[in-house]
């Protein structure tokens, strides 16, 4: 685990440093996670009909000019699977089943990111009969000078930005590592009983695909709720050796892991703001001296 803190500590300090769009999200939700089993190679079944655990994890967004970009993050995960039983011959029938300890899974992989759906559509205002836009000319003396009040008057009267709810769409797709992380099977002896336990549901490598929706009013990010479906790639397997009868018997077991998760998230954005321009009202007035020198007429609001 180790590791992999170290590198999510290098990633958000690399992101400072370059100053790029990175976005930080802490993540609070559940997980349910399905475990099968498979005995001596027959057919899978269930032993827990119910694995639904609480879910925390923390993730780093990279958000590239055109709106897509790589993620990486640490997630809790609580899929495993306790198997017990005492006697091999009657293990698929007579066993004990509970859910595993939480461990701790690395994701990474890529977003993409819709353009923002508004709930409400932006008002468009009525207004009078817009100047002319093309720049006049003036003559003063034998000098001549050119008036942008059209100009300006057409930079003020732009359309404002549309203030209402938002939602955008994030499908994303990457891969999941649980590491040291592998199925094997234990002996115990308790009250001179020998009980066995194979531990299901331990895979290292899993393939996360979901979609997140990115809610916010007036282009700012207010929450984010994540829906992610993932899938275990990595081999489960694991066997036993037993003497029954004075003959060695060899008892195989097999697991696969597939589920889904929900978390609330909170978008914490780690660029910082780029100051917007000046508008013309607040550029510097050049004073008025005489014709020879520069003039720059001074616009009135047309109401």
């Amino acid at each position: 685990m180790r590791p992999v803190t170290l590198l999510l500590l290098l990633f958000v300090v690399s992101g400072f440093a370059a100053n790029a769009q990175f976005t930080l999200q802490p993540q609070m939700g559940i997980e349910n996670p399905l475990t099968k089993i498979t005995y001596n190679n027959g057919a899978y079944y269930t032993p827990l009909e119910a694995q639904l655990a609480p879910r925390l994890a923390l993730r780093l967004d990279y958000k590239s000019k055109l709106g897509h970009g790589a993620f990486l993050g640490l997630a809790t995960s609580r899929s495993g699977v306790d198997y017990t039983f005492t006697a091999p011959e009657t293990g698929m029938t007579s066993y004990t089943a509970a859910v595993g300890n939480m461990q701790v899974r690395f994701e990474g992989g890529y977003q993409f990111n819709t353009k923002p759906i508004y709930f409400k559509k932006q008002a468009v205002s009525k207004t009078n009969t817009t100047p002319t836009v093309s720049p006049e000319r003036k003559g003063c003396g034998g000098y001549a000078y050119r008036s942008h009040c059209g100009e300006n008057y057409k930079a003020a009267q732009k359309p404002k930005e549309n203030e209402s709810w938002f939602v955008r769409i994030q499908p994303s797709i990457g891969m999941a590592v649980v590491p040291a992380s592998k199925g094997s099977v234990e002996t115990s002896v308790k009250n001179a009983q020998t009980t066995y336990t194979y531990e299901a549901g331990r895979y290292t490598t899993a393939l996360v695909t979901g979609a997140g929706f990115e809610f916010g009013a007036a282009r700012k990010r207010l929450f984010t709720l994540n829906i992610n479906y993932f899938k275990a790639l990595s081999d489960q397997s694991a066997s036993m050796t037993t003497q029954v009868g004075g003959k060695d018997v060899v008892t195989h077991f097999n697991s696969k892991v597939s589920g889904w998760n929900a978390s609330l998230g909170i978008p914490i954005s780690l660029s910082k703001t780029k100051q917007t321009p000046k508008t013309y009202t607040e550029a510097k007035q050049v004073k008025k001296t005489s014709c020879q020198e520069y003039y720059r007429m001074k616009c009135r609001k047309v109401i």
